[in-house]
């Protein structure tokens, strides 16, 4: 079978491949090479710069060269010493000193200290009618208190020695306590009193005539069950709380005989 007049005309030849090297202009070195290259010879190049560096690090071109020490400091050496001539000094024998006048002192006035005057309280009559039963403000005529000397006090109430005695209540030997009364200028009691014990652990506050087991005016704290020795100071005050004598300083029996101490506040002046 006849072809085509067009496949005829055009006969199927094949087209040959292009050749991609046909475009580079040859077979010269393109740009990447000359890169390569440059990078090739900076590698040598550092590389021997470093090996001169490290044999003799004095090179000009070394960027860390050794630090520069700076330099010794040479001293003098000793010269020749001379030997120093001896010079005589001039010899001073001093003078024998003058003697001074020796100060004998005199004798001084040493002033003799006074003797001081304790008041002593005289009661009167205690010598002829005083009743040991009784307390202080009920015996008759021994409640004055007529001082031997001037007696000095900044408080218008005194106390009398406290005197001990035994409990006559039904406790008997079990009982310790602070007991007594107050008197005032003429003898007669003194109710309404306020009177404060302290110790150790221990505060109160009690009334004058609470225990008129003591006479009118009498007042007693309790402060034990048993005789023995503690300390206590007592004080007795006006209506306002306000001090009226000085602290009394007492200590409490340590027998049966003696488990009540008696404290008799006597007053010498008026108070307000």
């Amino acid at each position: 079978m006849s072809n085509s007049p067009l496949e005829r005309s055009h006969p199927s030849t094949p087209v040959p491949a292009e050749n991609p090297t046909q475009h580079r202009g040859g077979g010269g070195m393109n740009c990447l090479d000359v890169i390569t290259v440059l990078f090739l010879l900076a590698s040598v190049a550092i590389i021997s710069a470093t090996v001169l560096i490290i044999n003799d690090p004095a090179v000009p071109f070394n960027p860390f060269p050794k630090p520069t020490l700076p330099q010794l400091v040479e001293f003098p050496t000793a010269g020749p010493t001379t030997t120093p001539s001896s010079t005589p000094t001039e010899t001073v024998t001093p003078l024998p000193p003058t003697p001074f006048p020796t100060f004998t002192p005199t004798s001084t006035f040493t002033p003799t200290a006074s003797p001081t005057i304790t008041p002593t309280l005289v009661i009167q009559g205690a010598a002829a009618t005083i009743d040991p039963s009784l307390p202080a403000d009920a015996q008759p005529g021994l409640n004055l208190v007529t001082p031997t000397t001037e007696i000095i006090s900044a408080f218008p109430f005194i106390a009398r020695d406290v005197r001990y005695e035994a409990n006559l209540n039904t406790q008997g030997c079990q009982w310790l306590s602070i007991a007594g009364n107050v008197t005032g200028t003429s003898g007669e009691p003194l109710t309404d009193l306020a009177i404060e014990v302290i110790g150790d652990g221990y505060q109160k506050i009690l009334f004058s005539g609470s225990a008129q087991q003591f006479g009118l005016s009498g007042f007693e704290f309790p402060v034990g069950t048993t005789p023995r020795r503690l300390e206590f100071s007592v004080q007795l005050l006006n209506s306002t709380g306000v001090p009226i004598s000085d602290f009394i300083f007492v200590t409490t029996g340590e027998t049966c005989a003696d488990n009540v101490a008696v404290v008799e506040f006597v007053q010498t002046r008026p108070y307000e």
